[in-house]
């Protein structure tokens, strides 16, 4: 869903995904993650830059991702 949001290029389809996924962890899913793949693919599409490019303070972890309510916050604060 994020990636349908970001392809559709507006700020309109971004912001209901982040509403969708913040909902989602109020109703007991924080357990949902997702890959930092992922996540440098927002984030470079966002830009308009390479996913090679990007740099992102990320919180490491071993199977390298982050939960659905982090990626949201982050992805916020990226707008």
């Amino acid at each position: 869903m994020l990636g349908i949001a970001l392809q559709r290029g507006r700020l309109q389809y971004m912001l209901e995904w982040i509403d969708m996924a913040l909902n989602c962890c109020t109703n007991g899913e924080r357990d949902i993650s997702i890959s930092k793949k992922v996540l440098l693919t927002a984030v470079a599409t966002m830009r308009r830059m390479n996913t090679e490019e990007v740099d992102v303070d990320w919180q490491s972890s071993e199977d390298d991702r982050m939960d659905i309510y982090s990626m949201a916050v982050f992805l916020m604060n990226e707008v």
